[in-house]
């Protein structure tokens, strides 16, 4: 547990002093609770998590005057940020995204607070707004964030953008119950999996954890948008990335790992709302 709140302790000594730009598209007024509203890459090798995700998706990267910080922008909006994952065991060092969901119920007191554990309390994180850390009963990692410019529209995600959420974990049921009651959202079930829904839409997917992904545990992946399902696939195995599954014919998503050893996916440009 200690090497696990290590990895968060340098952002939570960034929200004192640096100043986090607002999220792009906020609506003062908007709140949409359960959307998936920000990302933060912890990586133990930024410049290659930087380069491979500048060569494959276009992403822009601009660091934080004199902090170990970096935003991802893509058509000059922010979309994500990463930090610096500082792993003194090199045996465990490797890169986690973490989807941060949009949320007002960041008291560290209350008793569903209590279920999880505080990887980095609520803090203000300058313009960006409230954003705590926090990790589920089965393990797995997520954030909250009460936007300080309020939450962006729905609308459907581009190439480019991320485009779904998917927790993989030991005990589905379990898990989306926590969540629902978390994000204050509705969970509606879906075959062996649990969709959680909030203003008619759904927001991320919560399923048992394949074989290939029993020794990590619960973790959470966010699927990108692209054109081409197949040549973005190429394009990202060149720069470095492996098969977390090898896709079967008809997959709407590829789930694959960065060259550092983040998990993402990858996903078709569609017409329905993006979480």
């Amino acid at each position: 547990m200690r090497a696990v709140v290590a990895l968060f302790f340098l952002l939570f000594a960034l929200s004192v002093r640096a100043e986090f730009p607002p999220i792009a598209g906020g609506e003062q007024s908007l709140s949409l609770p359960g959307k998936v509203v920000w990302h933060d890459l912890f990586s133990s090798d930024p410049r290659a998590s930087a380069t491979f995700y500048q060569r494959v998706f276009g992403w822009q990267i601009v660091a934080l005057e004199n902090e170990p910080y970096w935003l991802f922008y893509h058509d000059n909006q922010p979309l994500a940020g990463m930090v610096m994952r500082e792993e003194p065991d090199q045996s465990r060092a490797g890169a986690i995204w973490i989807p941060h969901f949009s949320s007002s119920n960041l008291d560290p007191s209350s008793t569903l607070a209590k279920r999880s554990r505080w990887l980095m309390p609520p803090r203000k994180m300058g313009q960006r707004g409230v954003q705590a850390i926090g990790q589920d009963p089965q393990g797995g990692i997520f954030g909250l964030l009460k936007s300080e410019a309020g939450d962006p529209q729905d609308s459907a995600a581009g190439p480019g953008e991320f485009g779904w959420h998917m927790l993989f974990t030991p005990k589905a049921d379990d898990a989306s119950e926590f969540y629902q009651k978390m994000l204050l959202v509705e969970r509606e079930p879906d075959n062996d999996s649990w969709l959680l829904n909030s203003a008619g839409v759904s927001r991320a997917v919560i399923s048992p954890a394949k074989t290939e992904q029993d020794d990590r545990g619960a973790v959470w992946l966010a699927a990108i948008v692209v054109q081409d399902l197949d040549e973005s696939a190429t394009q990202a195995l060149a720069a470095g990335a492996s098969w977390l599954v090898e896709p079967q014919d008809g997959d709407s998503i590829y789930l694959m790992i960065d060259p550092v050893g983040a998990l993402f996916g990858l996903m078709g440009v569609t017409e329905e709302v993006s979480p």
